[in-house]
């Protein structure tokens, strides 16, 4: 058995698990030397934030050999063409390192097993590579980094400004806002050192391309028991909306689901899913975008798709189990001595440009989760993550973070600490009456925070308001 290490990363010294020595103990050699073939196996680990990177692509170079890492970072690639040849390994969080990790010719004799492992730098050795010493002792052991993309060209974008704008969490939310600054290099890659261990924010980036002048916007979290590194990629453009995805919803169980309303949230283009599950949509703007599949029975999809004018985006959308139907609510006059009681109805009769949403409203609009209500309200927008959806504001005051806003649930203040806080919390069919303040002179005392004053969203339970 001959043993080779990738030199664009640096050697792991994992030792294999008996589920590995398992599967490598088969005769994956059997006829191989006939047949002038090779085995290749091996470990990628992640250094850096712990622990395996599964699903990385490991390609053996101009030939049709590859296969992905499993949970464990393992792989094993039969039928290598026996030969010298050069290996790939391809993974988002490599991208984001801006690694493009491809080994020097490593000889592959017919009928032998190779062993090809790797691992990214550990953090010791990112932060000695990527982080001055002042910065590395600033606020924390925390470190941002990732890369801008250009989504126009493909192409990494050079001197980006990069503006993180973030609360140590581990302090509670009084803590004071801090903005820390970066800029991309000719890799199109940054790096933030010295940030606590918890923290939230958001990471704006500033770009010019083709002369036009674009920004772009994220959420950024980090809690004190994850590895001290955060990963980010930005894909942006600035030209003309060229760009299309196409696709597939299905059940989980993989049948085709029609009829399925497909958009991209922040543009007008919609479609809708045939009968075979297929959907496609063109005139879109380039960069990272949120994708969204809806139908009745099914709980809302989101997935973030990297949109490209060079080429259609392709996705596989397999929609979660039927969501279980809401009862039937009974709303005329049931919840109207509640609603007088809490002060909604004094505050709707004289109270100018803000809305409220009662009762037989929020039945008629057929919601699945609660940001499928909130949604619907100006002055307000719902952004999608992967772990599920943040509510945010569109207007900003003198003074307060932009996209701030206070929620209060049966007076109580409610915060969004994770994207999809508040609709694990509050399953929508225990929402009554729903109350909203974007003019800021407009907010109720009762709804107030200390000095904070943000768009001010005020939710009321039929629990809350069914009881004296």
């Amino acid at each position: 058995m001959r043993t080779r290490i990738l030199g664009a990363l640096l050697a792991i010294a994992l030792g294999l698990t008996s589920d590995a020595r398992a599967l490598l103990a088969q005769d994956l050699t059997a006829g191989a030397q006939g047949r002038r073939i090779a085995t290749m196996f091996g470990v990628i680990g992640d250094s850096l934030r712990g622990g395996p990177l599964a699903g990385a692509r490991v390609r053996v170079v101009n030939t049709t050999r590859e296969t992905y890492t499993n949970m464990r970072g393992q792989y094993v690639l039969d039928s290598v063409p026996a030969g010298s040849h050069q290996v790939s390994i391809e993974h988002p969080f490599l991208d984001s390192l801006g690694l493009a990790v491809i080994s020097p010719p490593i000889e592959f004799p017919a009928g032998q097993r190779v062993d090809v492992s790797a691992s990214t730098p550990t953090i010791a050795e990112f932060r000695l590579s990527n982080c001055s010493r002042g910065a590395a002792a600033n606020a924390g052991p925390t470190i941002v980094f990732g890369r801008v993309i250009n989504a126009d060209n493909d192409l990494p974008m050079e001197n980006a400004a990069l503006s993180l704008v973030y609360r140590d969490v581990a302090n509670g939310t009084s803590a004071p806002e801090r903005v820390r600054q970066a800029r991309t290099n000719a890799k199109g890659a940054f790096t933030i050192c010295g940030l606590p261990e918890a923290m939230a924010g958001s990471l704006e980036v500033t770009f010019s391309s083709n002369g036009i002048v674009g920004k772009a916007e994220i959420q950024v979290k980090h809690a004190a028991e994850s590895a001290p590194i955060a990963a980010v990629r930005f894909v942006v453009g600035t030209g003309p909306s060229v760009a299309a995805v196409k696709g597939r919803v299905t059940s989980r169980s993989g049948a085709a689901v029609v009829g399925a309303e497909v958009t991209v949230t922040g543009t007008a283009a919609r479609g809708t899913s045939d009968s075979d599950g297929r959907f496609a949509l063109d005139g879109l703007p380039p960069g990272t975008q949120m994708l969204q599949v809806r139908k009745v029975g099914f709980a809302v999809y989101s997935l973030p798709v990297e949109l490209s004018p060079k080429r259609v985006a392709d996705v596989a959308v397999a929609m979660a189990d039927a969501a279980q139907a809401l009862p039937t609510v009974k709303v005329a006059g049931e919840f109207d001595a509640g609603l007088d009681r809490v002060g909604f109805t004094d505050r709707k009769r004289l109270t100018q440009g803000s809305r409220f949403m009662g009762p037989k409203e929020i039945e008629d609009s057929h919601p699945l989760m609660v940001t499928d209500l909130l949604r619907q309200l100006p002055g307000f927008k719902v952004t999608s993550a992967a772990s599920g959806r943040v509510i945010e504001s569109t207007r900003a005051a003198a003074g307060t973070t932009a996209g701030c806003v206070t929620i209060f649930v049966d007076r109580q203040r409610f915060e969004q600490m994770e994207s999809g806080d508040l609709d694990r919390a509050l399953p929508v069919k225990i929402v009554a009456a729903i109350e909203t303040y974007t003019a800021l002179n407009s907010i109720p005392t009762e709804f107030t925070v200390n000095a904070v004053v943000c768009p001010t969203i005020a939710i009321w339970t039929k629990t809350r308001l069914a009881n004296p």
